[in-house]
């Protein structure tokens, strides 16, 4: 009777203990393809919107699509006037990183300092630069902007945001949360 207790319980704990994390990842342009949810974009159209991806013929930096992820990408050229852009990505998991293509030499005049505040369920912002490398003129790809775990496996909202007074480039790739 005590062996079969002991069985029992070891069986109930074990079944209760194992658990399977699984990674899903959040597009640019494809967004989540087990949720449905799209990063939302602000400004979020044109004429106001500084956002353009993969297609835009007239942008000075032009990532190389083999490097990126399914081919897409999401960029913009803050300037003051516009006082915020931002994207927001929803998901529900306990752990995530958000993945941008980092520019580093891209010709006189052209903006390539990136800047962005990651504002996680309204916690503090961290923020994340890249100083572009001036002696390099091709692009950092996949290069983690932010990661958090040990998150509780709710619902989580994670804004990525530009203001303030300096010109700034931002180019979101992709996210990939547990």
């Amino acid at each position: 009777m005590h062996s079969r207790l002991f069985r029992l319980s070891l069986l109930l704990f074990i079944s209760h203990t194992i658990a399977v994390v699984l990674n899903r990842t959040i597009d640019d342009g494809y967004g989540d393809p087990v949720t449905g949810k799209m990063p939302i974009y602000f400004p979020p159209s044109k004429p106001e919107s500084p956002w353009n991806n993969q297609t835009c013929g007239g942008c000075a930096i032009q990532p190389n699509l083999n490097m990126t992820h399914r081919r897409t990408y999401t960029a913009a050229t803050y300037h003051p006037f516009l006082q915020n852009m931002s994207i927001t990505l929803d998901f529900t998991g306990i752990a995530v990183w958000v993945f941008f293509i980092n520019a580093n030499n891209a010709g006189i005049a052209v903006t390539t300092m990136t800047l962005a505040n990651f504002t996680l369920d309204d916690q503090p912002p961290h923020l994340f630069q890249h100083v572009p490398d001036m002696t390099r003129t091709d692009n950092d790809f996949d290069a983690v902007a932010y990661q958090q775990d040990g998150l509780t496996n709710t619902p989580h909202r994670l804004l990525i945001s530009t203001t303030g007074d300096s010109d700034a480039y931002v180019n979101f790739d992709f996210a990939i949360y547990s």
